[in-house]
């Protein structure tokens, strides 16, 4: 119970109270259970309200005491012992509450805008709707606290314990106006949110200052990210997971399997993503400012509207689609976005219509290209293997010695004429237009190939013994040998059609271990016939040798007789006048098949 001195001094005002507290500092004032609001002449009222403006409560026992809807402006409560006090609708701004007692109070509704409760306790105190804007939370015992629709703006929680708050509908931001231009945020710093329901407003926690754990009640992808930025040892293979609009600025996520991942609107500015799988992510809107991408497999991701200024794309799989995103590739600004010179050029094609068509020779492969603007542009040599050409628009382009494959798309793309050959010769159609898909029809017939290169000319025979195995192989691939063509250097160019679902992989890998086989086998016997058309010349000449010494000793005439296998016909020959004329019989080879025409 409280101490009727004391009460009996708090009744003459607060003037009277605080001098007499600076004179006994000593004593251990004791205000324990008394309702302000049924006090007899206390001299305390203003219009009506009760106002202990300033007043020194410090070391003071006010534990259960009813202080409801009071004025407690600037009001000193360090040390005080507030257990179970009620504080609901208190005015308490710039409040000093510094290791203040509060265990199971009441502070519905207060106001403690910028009140200082660092070390406080005020573990399961009922803070529900109070305004604890700009207040010092530093190092205080929220845990059991009821926060639930509490303005924490600007609200500072360092080393803050928060084991199993209640969050539920907090305002943790303030946002800038036209009379305050400055943003307030709920500072977040080593504080235990272990147990807290954050469900509400999860998406505001800094997730790298807190400690979490399990039994936090927080969205499954918060989860996550608090683990991908606190915990090293939480697995990278994120593929397919939802981690959309949260915040991993600075996050280490080398090597992380992140493809198919719903990234849209995630701010990932500086994060390491070198090496990272983001085949097919969604990053839609995401901020990757000076994020690190170097090596990471960016096929088919989306980052329509995403913020790439700065960041380093080098050696990075960049067939995405690069309109609508936001970044300086190509060095107008002092620090730019670092892109292999491919990509910067794709994307000045899609952004820039002020940039060169003059694409002479560059390689352009696995880009998407879809709805390119390339009237007119020099395609010459230009490499397109794999590349997006969808709905891309190619009149009057120059499309001499392009390079494109099977892989390469060509729907819906626009065109009413090409040119075969540099300085607008060779128009396609000669006369007319193109009607509307007929482009697409004649060119995409065409990617229904197999390139076939030889680089050292072509054994024939072994080519038409492995086609011929080929096709036994693959009698529904529809092989045909559609034309020979001549690259210079000796390099020959074979281009076999085959069925549109045909796997064009194989049969180029099937043919040429054939034609390799072939060849290697046919060179072998090529070989062994050379080396026996060498026995039958050296016996021929071995003859010719001995007739020669038999006509030294004769004189005149030699007869040459016949002999089995012998090349020469039978007949008397004058050693010394010979005439064809002479010479009786045919000379002929019976062995035909160890002298190939």
């Amino acid at each position: 119970m409280a101490n009727e001195e004391h009460l009996a001094i708090l009744r003459q005002g607060v003037e009277v109270w605080n001098e007499w507290r600076q004179k006994n500092s000593g004593v251990k004032t004791d205000l324990s259970n008394i309702n302000i609001h049924v006090i007899d002449d206390l001299k305390v009222c203003s219009d009506g309200k009760i106002n202990l403006e300033k007043a020194n409560f410090r070391n003071t026992n006010l534990s259960k005491a009813n202080l409801s809807a009071v004025e407690l402006h600037s009001a000193e409560f360090e040390d005080a012992i507030m257990q179970s006090i009620t504080l609901s609708n208190a005015r308490l701004p710039c409040a000093a509450l510094m290791k203040a007692d509060l265990r199971n109070s009441d502070l519905r509704n207060a106001n403690l805008i910028n009140a200082n409760l660092e070390g406080a306790n005020l573990k399961s105190a009922n803070l529900e709707g109070a305004n604890l804007r700009g207040a010092n939370l530093k190092s205080a015992n929220l845990e059991g606290a009821n926060l639930e629709n509490a303005n924490l703006a600007g609200t500072k929680l360092i080393d803050t314990n928060c084991k199993n708050a209640n969050f539920t509908g907090c305002k943790l931001k303030k946002y800038a106006t036209y009379e305050s231009r400055t943003t307030e945020n709920a500072y977040f710093l080593r504080t235990n949110l272990c147990g807290a329901n954050l469900i509400s407003i999860s998406r505001e926690i800094p997730l790298r200052s807190v400690l979490i754990d399990s039994s936090t009640k927080i969205e499954d992808k918060y989860y996550i990210v608090w683990n991908i930025l606190n915990n090293p040892k939480y697995s990278r293979i994120l593929s397919g997971v939802d981690i959309s609009r949260t915040s991993l600025g600075g996050a280490n996520l080398e090597a992380a399997d992140l493809s198919s991942a719903n990234l849209e609107g995630t701010d990932l500015s500086s994060a390491n993503l070198r090496g990272a799988n983001l085949r097919d992510a969604n990053l839609r809107d995401a901020n990757l400012r000076d994020a690190n991408l170097c090596g990471a497999d960016l096929s088919n991701a989306d980052f329509l509207k995403a913020q790439l200024s700065f960041a380093n794309f080098r050696e990075s799989k960049v067939n995405f689609r690069l309109r609508h995103i936001e970044f300086d590739p190509l060095g107008r600004k002092e620090k730019v976005t670092r892109l292999e010179v491919k990509w910067q050029i794709v994307w000045e094609i899609l952004n820039n219509p002020n940039y060169s068509r003059n694409l002479v020779g560059e390689n352009l492969n696995d880009a998407d290209l879809s709805n390119a603007d390339l009237r007119g542009a020099n395609l010459k040599e230009v490499s397109f293997i794999s590349t997006k050409l969808d709905r891309a628009n190619l009149t009057g382009a120059c499309i001499e010695d392009w390079n494109i494959n099977s892989s390469t798309t060509l729907n819906d793309v626009i065109c009413d004429y090409i040119y075969l050959r540099q300085g607008q010769q060779e128009r396609r159609p000669s006369s007319g237009n193109f009607a509307p898909g007929e482009f697409t029809k004649l060119f995409q017939k065409s990617l229904e190939t197999v390139d076939l290169i030889f680089r050292n000319g072509i054994d024939w025979d072994a080519f038409a013994y492995s086609f011929k195995k080929l096709e036994v192989e693959n009698q529904g691939a529809q092989l045909d040998v559609q034309s020979i063509e001549k690259k210079g250097d000796g390099v020959l160019l074979v281009r076999v059609a085959v069925a549109p679902d045909a796997d064009k992989v194989k049969i180029h890998s099937d043919f040429m271990q054939g034609y390799e086989f072939a060849a290697k086998v046919l060179e072998a016997q090529y070989q062994a016939r050379l080396e026996d058309k060498e026995k039958v010349i050296n016996q021929l000449f071995s003859t010719i040798n001995q007739q020669n010494q038999l006509l030294a000793q004769t004189g005149d005439k030699v007869s040459i007789y016949y002999q089995p296998n012998s090349q020469f016909a039978g007949g008397i020959v004058d050693a010394i006048n010979v005439d064809a004329q002479q010479i009786g019989g045919n000379i002929q080879n019976n062995n035909t098949e160890d002298f190939p025409n």
